[in-house]
């Protein structure tokens, strides 16, 4: 916002200059006149003294439009970074891929201890805090979850195991095009789990 104060008329007409001359919004100025061609007095109170070529005058000065030039720069430099910092976050967000939930085990404090999530087209076991694993596969993930899930009961930790029918379809879907129902997957994978690797 700019401002000045000066000779009221003379500070008036540079309003009116800026509004409607060049089209300048008139909340965007500030102006204030204080002074009148004849009405002037100095610090003590006393009317300037008039000359040969009439009363005193004061000098038309342009503070105001130098001021609000630099003002309005200003603002616009601001305006375009907030845009293009606005710009480069929104890229960033749309580059990032989304992250879709589909289960999660708690224990009775809430503590997530494993979740699954859906990201890139493929399904991505977290547990402890950390990625255990990443796969195609629903029915391996949907798979390990409950067994971790098992383990945590056999151990004596109650836990609560959800997760969504998009997981579920999918893992039961993907047993069937095996010829085995998600059960039998259940089991063959933990017996595979169990055999020792070969070295």
């Amino acid at each position: 916002m700019a401002g000045d104060a000066g000779v009221a008329g003379v500070v008036l007409a540079i309003r009116r200059h800026l509004v409607e001359g060049c089209g300048i919004d008139r909340q965007a100025i500030t102006v204030m006149g204080y002074r009148r061609h004849g009405k002037v007095r100095d610090r003590a109170g006393r009317r300037p003294s008039t000359g040969p070529a009439g009363p005193v005058r004061y000098p038309l000065r342009f503070d105001a439009v130098r001021t609000f030039q630099m003002s309005t720069t200003s603002k616009l430099r601001r305006d375009i970074r907030r845009r293009r910092e606005t710009q480069a976050a929104n890229r960033e967000q749309a580059a990032t891929p989304p992250v879709e939930p589909h289960a999660e085990l708690r224990d009775q404090q809430r503590t997530l201890l494993a979740g699954i999530v859906r990201r890139d087209g493929e399904w991505v076991l977290g547990m402890d805090g950390r990625i255990a694993g990443q796969t195609p596969s629903a029915a391996r993930v949907l798979a390990l979850i409950m067994q971790a899930a098992e383990l945590h009961e056999r151990q004596g930790t109650p836990v609560r195991l959800v997760y969504s029918d998009a997981l579920k379809d999918a893992a039961h879907a993907e047993a069937t095009a095996d010829g085995r129902d998600f059960e039998q997957f259940k089991v063959e994978l933990a017996a595979s789990l169990k055999r020792p690797a070969h070295s």
